[in-house]
């Protein structure tokens, strides 16, 4: 898994200290690795959740802040598919794709077999055994909304001595149908040749304009070219095509130099695209090293000079009205070793394309252990909301996180509700002891929390083990019913 940017403690504290990035989901890179743990089963009985928040009210008359808690919606989770060793196969990633609030979500499960050949099965909760998409996936970069009847899919394909990268477009289908697929070329291997050593390829959409069954689309995307230099490109997109440029210049890329797109949005008041990369050295660290910020649009040509934005690494940042919020985190050291230090930030339009890290609020510092979901978590904005959602439990290791936890913050920096939903309702079989939760992902209809109560649906790999140390993965789906506190 491609970490590649400033911090990278940051994302191993906070993606389960494996080196996962998760959801997101929502942070959306990848690199050819070996297989993982995988794992769980059956199960009865929902379970309310334990909540911590910040006492609500404010002084000066300010209006008192709303908090969530929130409970497992289904008497028992669904289990879409089980893993385990004697498939051959493990469980990389899963993804939710929402399809509206008069739908069920699909569920995405990418698996790769002992030699790493890599599959995406797209799962319907009505029918579990799916579609198959793809038969040449390396990766998938993200999965979101691409128009009110669609969900776009960016992944990239092998091609023998190169790769591509596609848009696929999955149309929503009744319940009880598996979904259609179509494919929109993006990035074709004539434009760019990644490297066959060095498999690292991030990217990043963003629908900009839907109407009816038209679409147009943002890509960026970083890879690794034939001589192992670190490049971008960006392009906009239609059902017809479009055309990328770089951005980045070849002549400065070095082999040391590692690209990832952190997060990547589109700012309408601005007609401009913004991509946040991280620059780290994977040796000596320099002042080249910090997260920059790459601004965006119809009118970029070529090279764009990147923009310092400070220290602190971006978690997820989100177009919000005609400004943006963003996450930010760093790391800070006590005696009981490292800190997870999360910093929000409210942008106004005129922030856009200035801001630095100074101008996000410090929330709190959280350790393993405690309230902030550090197994595998999902996270993202949606709306004014961040959260999170992901193994939970007592102890230092999310390796054995046994629970799903969440925790809500705005983008004020106030808590909005944290808990643990104890015993989760998945019974291991055979004899099997749960050992962990994995692979989590999240989403919610229209991608905005907005009144109460509402809906979260998550998706993760329940894992479990026999006598023998037999791991079994199954890919379980629920969802988090909250409500005002």
């Amino acid at each position: 898994m491609s970490l590649g940017r400033h911090a990278a403690i940051v994302a191993l504290l906070l993606l389960g200290l494996v080196g996962e990035v998760a959801c997101t989901t929502l942070l959306g890179s990848f690199e050819t690795a070996g297989p993982v743990g995988a794992g769980g089963a059956g199960g009865a009985g929902g379970q309310s959740s334990t909540a911590t928040i910040q006492g609500p009210g404010g002084a000066g008359g300010a209006a008192p802040i709303t908090a969530f808690g929130c409970v497992l919606g289904k008497q028992t989770p669904i289990a879409l598919k089980i893993y385990n060793d004697g498939t051959n196969a493990y469980l990389d990633r899963t993804w939710i794709a929402e399809r509206g609030p008069a739908l069920d979500p699909w569920v995405l499960a990418l698996t790769r077999s002992a030699n790493n050949d890599a599959t995406l099965t797209v799962h319907s909760l009505l029918v579990p055994a799916g579609n198959e998409l793809g038969s040449d996936v390396r990766g998938v970069l993200q999965v979101a909304r691409l128009t009110s009847g669609t969900t776009g899919v960016l992944l990239v394909e092998d091609r023998g001595n190169g790769a591509e990268v596609f848009l696929y477009e999955i149309f929503d289908a009744a319940p009880n149908l598996v979904p259609v697929f179509q494919r929109h070329a993006i990035l074709l291997s004539g434009q760019w040749f990644p490297s066959s050593t060095n498999a690292s390829v991030d990217g990043r959409f963003v629908a900009t304009n839907a109407t009816g069954t038209a679409w147009e689309a943002s890509v960026v995307v970083a890879y690794r070219d034939s001589t192992e230099k670190s490049l971008m490109r960006y392009g906009h997109f239609n059902q017809q095509g479009g055309k990328t440029v770089s951005v980045t210049d070849p002549a400065s890329a070095n082999a040391q130099q590692q690209l990832t797109v952190q997060s990547f949005f589109h700012a309408k008041a601005l007609n401009r695209d913004f991509a946040y990369v991280g620059l780290p050295f994977m040796g000596a660290m320099s002042n080249e090293s910090t997260p920059s910020e790459f601004s965006l649009g119809p009118d970029t040509m070529g090279i764009v000079a990147s923009r310092s934005i400070g220290p602190l690494a971006v978690l997820d940042a989100v177009a919000s009205g005609d400004g943006a919020n963003v996450m930010l985190a760093g790391v800070a050291f006590d005696a009981a070793g490292a800190i997870v230090a999360l910093h929000a930030g409210k942008l106004a339009p005129k922030k856009l394309g200035n801001w630095l890290s100074d101008d996000a609020k410090f929330i709190d510092k959280f350790a393993p252990g405690g309230e902030l979901p550090f197994g595998d978590p999902a996270f993202g904005w949606l709306g004014d909301i961040f959260a999170m959602v992901g193994g939970q439990g007592e102890g230092t290791s999310p390796d054995t996180y046994k629970e799903l936890g969440f925790l809500f913050l705005d983008a004020d920096g106030n808590r909005r509700g944290s808990g643990v939903l104890p015993s989760l309702p998945f019974q291991p079989v055979g004899g099997s002891s749960r050992l962990r939760i994995r692979k989590v992902s999240m989403g919610t209809p229209g991608g905005l929390v907005e009144t109460s109560p509402f809906k979260l649906h998550v998706a993760w790999a329940d894992v479990s083990a026999n006598v023998d140390h037999f791991e079994t993965a199954v890919l379980a789906y629920d969802e988090l019913v909250c409500t005002e506190l």
